[in-house]
């Protein structure tokens, strides 16, 4: 569940280049674009006080049966209104970006691990997941298959600018929540800068479900 304040991150430089390059090699084909997100990409300083909520339940069944349910409501720079709705997980891999059948409790990935893009810091997650959501912006569909991945994670941004404050964030307390949200394979970026949605809750909380 998301809390505390709510961030938009907005394109910019990555702060921790140097750090990203020798985990970058490993990315093969993928390299060149990773590379040009380091100079202006999704995970930056640049960021924008926002409002929302975000509420789901994530269900961790194994490699075929995982699950979940949910929506965010938030307002970005603009003024705009958007609203996602959580349809389906996604399960398809994707070279060094696993998605662990959709949902995965207990993560330490991202930074120097090689696990999924090193242009966020090395973190560990309480619950990540990757899953086809339903899109609104001011209350009218843009999709029925955003990309979406969350995850409630290790701290990595400080109070006050909310930049992104370590390269290893995974001691950090686990309470910042990330929703992230692309168009779908083959359909227009989104009406935003950069054509892409990101927005942090930064004192957020989870609890179990019921099994």
């Amino acid at each position: 569940m998301g809390g505390g304040p709510v961030i938009q991150i907005l394109p910019g430089p990555f702060p921790f280049p140097d750090s990203a390059a020798p985990i970058l090699q490993q990315f093969g084909d993928e390299r060149e674009g990773l590379e040009s997100q380091v100079k202006n990409g999704p995970y930056s300083n640049n960021v924008t006080p926002s409002s929302g909520s975000f509420t789901f339940t994530a269900w961790d069944k194994g490699a075929t049966r995982d699950s979940v349910d949910g929506a965010a409501e938030f307002t970005t720079q603009d003024g705009a209104r958007w609203r996602l709705v959580l349809d389906r997980v996604q399960t398809k891999d994707v070279p060094h970006h696993p998605r662990f059948g959709g949902v995965i409790l207990g993560l330490y990935y991202h930074g120097n691990t090689g696990v999924h893009t090193p242009l966020v810091p090395t973190i560990n997650s309480a619950v990540a997941l990757w899953a086809f959501g339903h899109l609104y912006k001011n209350a009218a569909l843009v999709t029925d298959n955003a990309m979406v991945h969350v995850m409630l994670l290790s701290r990595t941004r400080r109070d006050g600018d909310f930049a992104l404050a370590c390269w290893d964030c995974s001691r950090n307390k686990i309470e910042e929540l990330q929703l992230q949200i692309l168009p779908g394979q083959g359909e227009p970026k989104f009406d935003s800068p950069g054509g892409f949605l990101f927005v942090n809750w930064e004192k957020s909380s989870s609890s179990k479900p019921a099994s």
